[in-house]
């Protein structure tokens, strides 16, 4: 925090005739760029205390009245608990079952009333994935199964949830932007905040590059909220980072081109060509071709005029969900 400048230091220039008239030296303008990052540091230093005192507070909810003032969500909160998805495998352990409809009909057997469950997802290997409404309700299906000789329950574990932040210094580092990262910042006091792992970088001009970095999801939550971070000597945006892996040869997804052994396809008509090849004005997603081509029902086809690699393709959105579901975003 050697950068930073005392508040009463801060208040004069930020009062000086130079400031009013815009007639700033170098030097002049080297003291606000120092100005701005206190202010900067000052709302993080306040909104990690705000953090801590919820948290605090959060403890005692159970012996205070309720109140009639809800409380505004944050972006961060409000995206946990939209995507926080209580998942539980149940597989077969029992030969005699054959496939993952006989599966879920032990299951159902067995279930209790009590326990909630919100929708489920049969596959070809005897397993069905099942969603709770809650961790209670996880709880209760792992107990329930725990003793059984026909299924068994698992539940997957999750990874961490990712952040990318733009204009790092290309200089800098992996080791170097995860400890500018926590230091600059105050994270140090977060939970296993030294899980915090950069993924990859990418970069963007000649002197900066954007990193994608994997964090604990209590720090995750905490950097959404503020959307900016502090690295090196600068005040940088970051956002959340959904990892959808799609190859740019075959269009496909859960592989990138580098390990693809299928044909070429391009992304804008799904021919046999690069999509810097293509001739044609037509525009025909190959994903959702594939898909529509295995579905007898006509009345269940989906719209293809749109490109294999465009954001808002269906296949995408359900790539992208399968991602969030395996995230833990506390």
């Amino acid at each position: 925090m050697d950068d930073f400048i005392p508040i009463t230091t801060a208040k004069k220039i930020l009062s000086s005739a130079s400031i009013k008239t815009g007639a700033l030296s170098l030097e002049e303008r080297a003291d606000i760029k120092k100005v701005l990052m206190l202010l900067g540091h000052l709302s993080m230093e306040n909104s990690i205390i705000k953090s801590k005192l919820e948290a605090a507070t959060a403890t005692n909810t159970t012996s205070s009245p309720p109140t009639n003032n809800a409380q505004k969500k944050t972006y961060a909160s409000t995206v946990s608990e939209a995507k926080t998805k209580h998942t539980v495998i149940i597989e077969a352990t029992d030969p005699d079952i054959s496939d993952s409809i006989q599966t879920f009909s032990t299951f159902k057997a067995k279930m209790e009333k009590s326990v909630n469950v919100i929708n489920k997802r049969l596959y070809n290997n005897k397993k069905v994935i099942i969603h709770c409404n809650s961790s209670q309700d996880v709880a209760k299906v792992k107990e329930l199964l725990k003793e059984d000789s026909n299924i068994k329950a698992t539940v997957p574990k999750k990874i961490q949830p990712k952040f990318i932040v733009y204009g790092v210094d290309r200089d800098l580092n992996d080791k170097e932007i995860k400890d500018l990262i926590i230091k600059q910042n105050s994270l140090e006091a977060f939970e296993n905040i030294n899980d915090m792992k950069v993924i990859f970088c990418k970069n963007e001009s000649e002197n900066t590059k954007s990193a994608v970095i994997q964090c604990p999801s209590v720090a995750w939550r905490h950097i959404i909220q503020n959307k900016h971070l502090f690295l090196d000597c600068s005040r940088l945006r970051a956002k959340e980072f959904s990892l959808v892996k799609q190859c740019y040869k075959c269009c496909r997804y859960g592989h990138i081109s580098k390990f693809c052994r299928n044909k070429v396809c391009c992304s804008k008509c799904g021919g046999d060509h690069s999509f810097k090849d293509c001739q044609t004005q037509k525009t025909e997603c190959t994903n959702c071709t594939h898909v529509n081509n295995n579905r007898k029902d006509v009345n269940q086809h989906i719209e293809t005029n749109h490109c294999a690699t465009d954001k808002r393709c269906p296949q995408f959105e359900i790539k992208k969900r399968i991602v969030e579901e395996r995230t833990d975003y506390g």
